[in-house]
């Protein structure tokens, strides 16, 4: 018999529900019996000791995949579980839910502020650039700083963030946090924004106008 074990159910989950595929290969969108069967994997993997098992079963509750609607309380329960275990995917996810009060939570920007300065320290890029964005808009407490902001997001946007990219653009437009305006070096940097993030990106970019990036207010939109 081939050897079964813990990598095998993850991996063998992850193929189920399209999060990668082999060279080669055409991609692959899940059915009702593939989400059924990876998430049954993943239990067993996170029951074994792996608490990625349990991200991806948070990440299925969150987006509604395979038969399963949407359910955002289910979610944070098992986000909750692996961010125990110092899973910087989850604890980068429950940073989401303060900041934006998803799951009956009230919104608390502050609370997700502390969660994105500790996964950034632990080398999260995702959570660097979203630190980086709070910095800019100063919500709810949080003392506005664009020296911080441009400072997270070009590290977060170099280790390869797209948010981080985005803000760090838009910085470098409006000179904030910088000496002066660096129109060149923010074009190059919306450019990996727009290959980082796509039509989100394109969406922003058409729908505001390009004076109101050196207004304060500007990051209230986001």
């Amino acid at each position: 018999d081939l050897p079964i074990d813990n990598e095998f159910f993850k991996n063998t989950g992850d193929c189920l529900m399209g999060v990668f595929r082999l060279p080669g290969t055409p991609s692959h969108s899940p059915d009702d019996n593939d989400a059924k069967l990876a998430r049954n994997l993943y239990m067993r993997v996170a029951q074994a000791g792996d608490p990625l098992g349990y991200y991806r079963i948070g990440y299925i509750s969150e987006r509604g995949l395979g038969p399963w609607p949407k359910d955002m309380a289910e979610a944070r329960e098992f986000y909750e579980k692996c961010a125990a275990a110092d899973l910087l995917q989850c604890k980068a996810r429950l940073g989401i839910f303060k900041e934006f009060g998803w799951a009956g939570e009230q919104e608390d920007k502050a609370g997700a502020f502390k969660i994105y300065q500790s996964c950034a320290k632990q080398g999260s890029a995702y959570c660097e650039g979203r630190l980086a964005m709070l910095y800019a808009q100063g919500p709810g407490g949080i003392k506005r700083d664009y020296v911080a902001s441009t400072k997270h997001a070009r590290h977060a946007a170099e280790a390869g963030d797209g948010l981080a990219a985005e803000v760090y653009a838009y910085n470098l437009y409006a000179g904030l946090g910088l000496a002066k305006p660096d129109a060149a070096e923010a074009g190059k940097w919306m450019v990996e924004a727009i290959a980082r993030n796509g039509a989100d990106t394109l969406n922003q970019l058409q729908n505001e106008n390009a004076a109101k990036i050196k207004e304060p207010a500007f990051w209230s939109s986001f």
